[in-house]
């Protein structure tokens, strides 16, 4: 009996996932649920982004503060890359999909991380500017298909 017990036990704490960790093999409504969490806080993410840029080209923030926000945003962006890395697509289209996602917010980790640096740098927070433009159509089109 007692090894039965242990062997339940072993069984029932390896389904488990660690809290705040996604499931990695998600039924196809727990899968859009998750999608459409990841994508609003990756959106979400682009926006802040975008103000903070925009503030920062006007002269209406302090680098400081700026670095705190890009440092914050990084995090979230790469919190949702490990996230998407970690959840197995219900089908091969929304795979498809998840892989572009993925592809798309890696680059954006590496754009929303130079503003730390380029912050008094006109023409680059320009161009950031514009790269976070094409980031948020890129969301735009992805979230509807994953969500």
């Amino acid at each position: 009996m007692r090894r039965v017990l242990i062997a339940l036990l072993a069984v029932a704490v390896a389904g488990c996932t660690a809290p705040g960790e996604p499931p990695a093999h998600p039924s196809t409504a727990d899968y859009h649920d998750l999608m459409r969490r990841e994508t609003g806080k990756a959106t979400s993410t682009i926006a802040t982004m975008q103000v903070v840029v925009g503030e920062l080209r006007r002269g209406r923030i302090t680098q400081n503060y700026s670095t705190v926000m890009t440092r914050q945003s990084v995090a979230d962006l790469t919190s949702v890359v490990t996230d998407l890395r970690q959840v197995t697509a219900p089908s091969a289209d929304l795979a498809r999909h998840q892989r572009q996602l993925q592809r798309l917010l890696t680059q954006t980790i590496a754009t929303v991380g130079s503003v730390i640096d380029d912050s008094d740098q006109p023409a680059r927070l320009a161009h950031t500017a514009i790269r976070l433009s094409a980031v948020e159509r890129g969301l735009a089109r992805l979230s509807p298909a994953l969500a």
